[in-house]
């Protein structure tokens, strides 16, 4: 008798799902919070090169022109927060608005998207609420896949406009 063939010292594939290449570091499972890095911090993927250029200089748009958009944003939902009697939807409004600051500060949003809020913001500033209402439109029809999940909540700030016109 010899050695069994080569092809039955093989490991079957699948295997436990925190085994990680052989002398690697375990791999996370879903759904499991990212690898701590020093000093506690977890662990980011590396950003994609959309995210990279988004980030640095001609990408989404410069660094003052997000940090209007954040000013704009903010003045609205601050005026919103004082005055909306319903605290159900303040608190909705509110997740909303956190979303698209951090995805403002995070740099991920594309140039045509910043391209339209800061108009939509100054127009409902403005109480140009018609041309505010268009751009809300035009921003559903060519970008929802990247404004879906805040762009209830600009209607909510557009419409609290519209009804007290502050």
């Amino acid at each position: 008798m010899g050695a069994p063939p080569v092809a039955n010292n093989i490991p079957p594939m699948g295997g436990p799902p925190s085994m990680g290449p052989p002398g690697g570091a375990p791999r996370p499972m879903i759904g499991m919070p990212r690898p701590m890095g020093p000093g506690g911090a977890q662990v980011r993927p590396p950003q994609t090169n959309t995210q990279m250029m988004a980030a640095g200089s001609g990408g989404s748009g410069t660094e003052q022109q997000v940090q209007e958009v954040l000013n704009a944003l903010g003045n609205l939902f601050n005026v919103y927060s004082q005055v909306e009697p319903n605290a159900k939807v303040k608190q909705q409004t509110e997740i909303v608005y956190n979303l698209l600051r951090d995805r403002l500060q995070e740099g991920t949003l594309s140039p045509n998207v910043l391209s339209m809020l800061l108009p939509m913001l100054v127009a409902a500033d403005q109480n140009n609420l018609q041309v505010a209402q268009n751009i809300h439109k035009d921003m559903i029809q060519k970008c929802w896949n990247e404004v879906k999940d805040w762009i209830n909540g600009l209607k909510v700030l557009i419409t609290f406009k519209q009804r007290f016109q502050q």
